[in-house]
Order: C-alpha cells, then sequence, then structure tokens
C-alpha cells in the first residue's frame, strides 16, 4: 500500500468518470471519460457544453503531494495514519495528508467526544510533527474541490459499509483511490484503473 501511495503523491495524469447513474461506470446512464490534466482542466462534461466548464487556475509554483483520507476515525483510520508516520512521511517528507473528521476536529478543539475515540485522537495529535492535519467535512462543492486538489484518497473500508459515499464522491472527482477490499469497494473502485484494491493493511 506504502509504495501506490507513494507513487500516487508523485502526481500524473487524472481520469473523471462521469455518469448519469453514479460515479462508477457500472452504473446505468450516459457515461463519459474525461481526461483531467495537472493543470485541474476538467474537459468533455456530457452536461455541460465545452465553453461553459469551469477550468481552475494554473498554481504558480509545485504544490506539496497531497492525500486525503474520509473514514470513520474507528475503521482503519489508526492504521493508515501509522503507515504515514512511519513508512510514507520518511519517502515524501514534504506530503502531507488531511483527515476529514467532524469529531476528531472537535476533539482538538478540546471539546468532549466519546471515550472511545481517545487512542486515535492522541495518534492524530502526535503525528501533526508528520504534516497529518484535521479538517471538519464541509459541503459538497468544497468536498470536491478538497478532491481536486489531492492526489490520492486513501480509504481504509469497512465489512459492513456497502455504499462507500466518500469513495464515490472522490472517484467522481477522478482522485484515485488506494483501499482494501472490503464492503463496496469492489463496486466503486476498477482495480489497476480508477485506484488499487491492496490485498491486506500493509
Amino acid at each position: 500500500r506504502c509504495r501506490l501511495v507513494a507513487a500516487a503523491l508523485g502526481g500524473g495524469v487524472r481520469w473523471v468518470l462521469f455518469s448519469g447513474g453514479g460515479a462508477h461506470g457500472r452504473h446505468k446512464g450516459s457515461v463519459a471519460v474525461a481526461q483531467r490534466h495537472r493543470s485541474g482542466a476538467i474537459l468533455n462534461h456530457p452536461d455541460i457544453p465545452l465553453d461553459e466548464q469551469e477550468k481552475e487556475e494554473e498554481p504558480e509554483g509545485p504544490t506539496p503531494p497531497h492525500a486525503i483520507v474520509t473514514t470513520h476515525r474507528l475503521h482503519g483510520l489508526s492504521n493508515i495514519l501509522e503507515l504515514w508516520r512511519d513508512r510514507i512521511h520518511t519517502v515524501l517528507p514534504e506530503a502531507k495528508l488531511t483527515v476529514y473528521s467532524a469529531v476528531l476536529t472537535k476533539g482538538l478543539a478540546d471539546d468532549e467526544v466519546p471515550e472511545a475515540i481517545g487512542p486515535v485522537l492522541d495518534l492524530v495529535k502526535s503525528c501533526a510533527e508528520v504534516n497529518v492535519e484535521v479538517s471538519a467535512p464541509n459541503g459538497d462543492r468544497a468536498m470536491a474541490d478538497a478532491y481536486r486538489q489531492s492526489r490520492v484518497h486513501l480509504y481504509p473500508g469497512h465489512a459492513k459499509d456497502y455504499v462507500c459515499w466518500t469513495l464515490r464522491d472522490s472517484q467522481a472527482a477522478g482522485v484515485p483511490a488506494v483501499t482494501r477490499s472490503l464492503g463496496g469497494v469492489e463496486d466503486v473502485v476498477e482495480n489497476g484503473t480508477t485506484g488499487f484494491i491492496v490485498p491486506d493493511d500493509d
């Protein structure tokens, strides 16, 4: 998994899948595949004329590699944080990991949170020195922007999660995922094409 994450953080061309019936090509509906360049331009959306499609501004200089995590704080987040600290940050010390979590945001602000998240909250705090930050989830448009500004979505998955909403969102935004084969992941990610489904926690 760490090698795949490092490779994804290295950059490259993204592919965006638009579907009238869902984010994945297996869903029914009109489907168009668009190439998303490093400039951030999204081309050939099936429902928007080309001259009206939004194009993001070119960054003034190279930006640090950025990964994103959206998962329940007790569903594999600790494993991702440990991998980031021990094996990914050592290879890419400039890379940044953003964890989107409402309850962890509250915990970092010293608000009252469930006792069960104490260990993962402590781990998050200790990972600040390896470029891990926590942000509160935003609305759909803001989260779409957050996905597009990331090079990889780290999604641990869970055996009882068959919907994988945020994974579907990031796939629709053209962000490759590194994930485990749990729950409904295989219905969302096309292994080797839109992301990588890893065989184990390592």
